[in-house]
């Protein structure tokens, strides 16, 4: 798991630099209120990063899947139906979020089916949602010119 959250974080750094500045000001502009500005800002996103991970991990892998694959008497359905809504649920992030997310929804529902617990996915969860939140302050910060 240790290996997934550092291939994450790197993924990340690398997809922040692979892009112009003009880009990076289009993605930002659109969840500019979803990310944390001042210290104050930076501290109460801590909270819901484990908020985040610990409750979406409970409805979509410990419920959604769990009832999906009852009705349809397939995990795999239910893995594939609980990760399409997850992906639906962050649709603020356009497509290509909706993408990732559904994406990331199979993947963290692959740690729960394997390893019979919420508490990998909801660790790793909360973990890349932590990342996201002060990786993207502190690029917002670098790029407007903006003190830390």
């Amino acid at each position: 798991m240790i290996i997934l959250v550092v291939a994450v974080v790197l993924l990340n750094k690398f997809q922040m630099r692979k892009i112009t500045p003009e880009q990076y000001a289009k993605q930002i502009e659109n969840i500019r209120k979803l990310i944390p500005a001042t210290p104050a800002e930076r501290f109460a996103a801590i909270p819901l990063a484990f908020t985040a991970g610990l409750c979406e991990e409970f409805l979509y892998r410990g419920f959604l899947l769990n009832v999906a694959a009852s009705a349809t008497k397939s995990i795999w359905v239910g893995l594939l139906i609980s990760s399409i809504l997850f992906g639906f649920a962050h649709l603020y992030q356009g497509r290509k979020g909706v993408i990732g997310t559904s994406i990331g929804g199979v993947v963290f529902g692959l740690i729960f089916l394997a390893s019979r617990s919420l508490l990998p996915g909801q660790v790793l969860h909360t973990a890349m949602d932590l990342t996201q939140f002060l990786t993207l302050s502190k690029e917002s910060r670098s790029r407007t010119g903006l003190p830390d």
